[in-house]
């Protein structure tokens, strides 16, 4: 008897996801629009010129809620089906799909509370089933790496905004495929004999299998024992997978690409550092030289007070001022000439190529791959 008035719940469940899904698409449209429009402009360009851009998002925005109240109504009315009927596989079959949407988009934006609210939905109308969110692990596919690479696996958690490292277990020899781990953020430490350790950063999920496998024809280098210069920190290569922060100013587009290895210096260029590098180009080009690299400040287009002193035949700090204190300090008021310089005389000194990154690099370097809003 109760059959109809249970299809009919559904029904309804089913119109509204439809419509919250049209709206979705169309919210999706708006917001490319916008991008596309704001992307032309530079961050400081006149606001009637980004006027149209600003009233697309607000609606694509108004859409987004609109979507979200059909979503919301969708769910009541498989709730109200279920509570005729508890046992309806289809709505419970639609209830369950829906959690496991909403757990996968909340993992992908990093939000571990909300994982948790969902995950407690499937709980209740999962049963029976080997569904991956309620496990709370996620699989760990390193077919792909040379055979008898031994495979350490190192839990991470974000304390005071920084990435703290648990105890780490081996889970194997490569090749691995589909090795059960718990979710969240770890790194992968791959080592063999005569090899640098090779560290994957992770954000393992339940919903897919991680890493991802390199492109054909690309791999992880696994560099030999000395390769990486003192001082640097290998980043390997991988797939960089960034959603745009909606904390910035001018964020990036959402990225998915595959990024070469390279090595980092691990701690910035320091007024010691620098000063050494001033010393260099005094001795071989000449005081001229030498002071278009010199840090300078000031007011408006002339930055004429130099941040050192400089009594025309060495350079030295300046400890009466803050920013120079400590010759361990970060150097500070360079530009990208004086940057570059620098690339090429630390280059020249240790007999290794370096140069600065490039933004993907920087990204993927501090670890913004992983989720986390301020990845620094």
């Amino acid at each position: 008897r109760l059959a109809p008035q249970v299809a009919e719940r559904r029904a309804v469940a089913e119109a509204h996801l439809a419509q919250a899904a049209t709206l979705a698409r169309r919210a999706a449209i708006l917001e490319d629009g916008a991008r596309e429009r704001l992307d032309g402009l530079v961050s400081w360009a006149p606001e009637v010129h980004k006027r149209a851009a600003w009233e697309q998002q607000d609606t694509a925005r108004g859409l987004r809620r609109e979507a979200r109240r059909h979503t919301e109504a969708a769910v009541h009315a498989l709730h109200a089906a279920l509570a005729l009927d508890p046992e309806d596989p289809s709505s419970r079959r639609m209830l369950v799909e829906h959690h496991r949407r909403r757990a996968a988009a909340a993992a992908r934006q990093g939000d571990r509370d909300a994982v948790s609210d969902h995950r407690a939905q499937l709980r209740v109308w999962v049963e029976g089933e080997d569904d991956p969110w309620l496990s709370g692990r996620a699989d760990v596919d390193l077919s792909w790496v040379p055979e008898g690479v031994r495979v350490l696996r190192t839990p991470l958690e974000q304390k005071l905004r920084r990435f703290r490292r648990g105890s780490p277990e081996e889970i194997g020899r490569a090749p691995l495929q589909a090795v059960s781990v718990p979710e969240g953020p770890c790194l992968l430490q791959l080592l063999t004999p005569g090899h640098h350790p090779v560290r994957l950063a992770v954000m393992a999920r339940p919903d897919r299998v991680w890493p991802e496998a390199p492109p054909p024809g690309r791999s992880i280098d696994l560099p030999r024992a000395g390769a990486v210069p003192d001082g640097a920190h290998l980043v390997p290569a991988g797939w960089l997978r960034v959603e745009p922060d909606p904390l910035a100013l001018d964020p990036l587009p959402a990225v998915h690409v595959w990024l070469d290895g390279f090595a980092m210096q691990t701690h910035v260029v320091s007024h010691a550092r620098y000063l050494a590098f001033l010393a260099d180009v005094l001795q071989r080009e000449g005081p001229e030289a030498a002071l278009r690299h010199a840090p300078r400040w000031g007011t408006g287009p002339r930055k004429d007070v130099l941040l050192y002193r400089f009594d025309g035949t060495a350079f030295a700090l300046d400890t009466d001022q803050l920013l120079t204190r400590s010759p361990e300090q970060p150097v500070v008021l360079v530009d990208w000439h004086d940057a570059m310089a620098y690339a090429a005389y630390e280059s020249a000194r240790t007999g290794s190529s370096w140069r600065l990154p490039h933004e993907l690099e920087w990204l993927r370097a501090a670890g913004a791959d992983l989720g986390w809003a301020f990845p620094w």
